[in-house]
């Protein structure tokens, strides 16, 4: 059966998703749901996502949301076997990678927080939440303490932890911020992301999106005081 994909180019973690259906080569229909209309919070997609929020998947009678579970899912389901998994099988292996997933979630925050997307959005703010750099610093030394032993983040090659902890670092890249000097193997890490084959493909819509809406919100918002 074909996978049905719920999701929206401007969401991270669909694009997250995005890499994972398209890296195991999963047949997947996707639906975009119009933030505009508020569309995450009917009841037909209630029914699939009681959080209403994306990203979410209906595979047959199964429905899934939360992108690190659907990723976890997708490789648990449909990945080949192959010396360099997704999702390894290995017990220890595929506990560290849980673990980068697990702090995946908290930097994306930190970064969130950082760039104050919510004040920016919600509250007619005009700037990012500078007091809060010590707190990137951190997380970019996560990064980099990561690949101070492996080539990616979890192993010595690419899992989906990679996918969830690029997710972040990308949100950062529409932003100013260009403090990585104390982190070359973090930026040589998210350089091998974006050089994958299906980068653009899940990625370059909702980056150029997401940019246009910062950046033109931050003007409205500086316009407005």
């Amino acid at each position: 059966m074909v996978i049905e994909f719920y999701t929206n180019p401007f969401s991270p973690p669909s694009r997250m998703v995005s890499m994972t259906l398209v890296a195991l080569g999963v047949e997947h229909h996707p639906h975009i749901i119009d933030f505009s209309t508020k569309e995450q919070k009917a009841p037909w997609f209630l029914a699939i996502n009681p959080r209403g929020k994306l990203p979410a998947v209906r595979d047959g009678a199964l429905c899934l949301a939360e992108s690190r579970a659907i990723s976890t899912y997708l490789c648990n389901m449909y990945e080949k076997d192959t010396k360099e998994p997704l999702y390894p099988k290995d017990c220890k292996l595929r506990a560290r990678v849980d673990e980068i997933l697990y702090v995946s979630e908290a930097t994306y925050e930190t970064f969130v927080e950082f760039m104050n997307i919510r004040g920016i959005m919600y509250r007619g703010e005009a700037s990012k939440n500078d007091h809060l750099l010590p707190e990137v610093h951190k997380a970019l030394g996560l990064y980099e303490g990561y690949l101070s032993k492996n080539t990616y983040v979890a192993a010595s090659h690419l899992t989906i932890a990679d996918f969830h902890m690029a997710s972040p670092l990308l949100l950062m890249s529409i932003t100013d911020f260009n403090d990585y000097g104390k982190y070359p193997q973090t930026v040589e890490w998210l350089d091998k992301i974006r050089s994958l084959s299906y980068f653009d493909q899940c990625n370059e819509e909702g980056l150029k999106l997401m940019e246009h809406w910062y950046k033109a919100a931050i003007e409205k918002n500086i316009a407005a005081e």
